[in-house]
């Protein structure tokens, strides 16, 4: 049995001390922040839970729900519709559907039906390789422009 320090109680930090206290190891974790998870936390917005980052588990994470029947905590996780905004000057914009795209201000139509085409293809395509070295910023006004 070894004793081993893990820094960070992010994810990963936390799923390496589970493995290493799995497999018998002494485990001694660290971490800065006042709560574990990392860039995976949430934070308390007047009540409401907020993602810090945006992170999410989807219902085809099936290591996810894995690990937590083996933690014993499948019963923990719960599912909250959830919806998209977009803020500017001073506004909540609705998004995540073509009539949000096309009801926001500021944008020309162009730009609007070029950002829906990219759209559509992203969520259809499969294969990403092609994209292995671009920036995300340059193929994103690659495909919409420089709005």
């Amino acid at each position: 049995m070894a004793r081993i320090l893990i820094i960070g109680a992010g994810v990963m930090g936390l799923a390496a001390a589970w493995q290493a206290v799995r497999d018998g190891h002494q485990v001694d974790l660290i971490e800065a922040a006042p709560e574990p998870g990392g860039m995976a936390a949430h934070f308390d917005f007047d009540g409401d839970s907020v993602e810090r980052f945006y992170h999410f588990i989807c219902k085809t994470d099936y290591p996810t729900f894995d690990l937590l029947r083996e933690l014993g905590m499948e019963d923990r996780l719960r599912w909250e519709p959830t919806t998209m905004g977009f803020y500017t000057d001073g506004k909540l914009h609705p998004w995540g559907q073509p009539i949000a795209l096309f009801s926001l201000p500021g944008v020309s139509l162009i730009t609007k039906l070029r950002y829906g085409l990219l759209a559509f293809v992203s969520v259809r395509r499969d294969s990403w390789p092609a994209l292995e070295n671009e920036s995300a910023k340059d193929w994103i006004i690659r495909w919409t422009g420089e709005d």
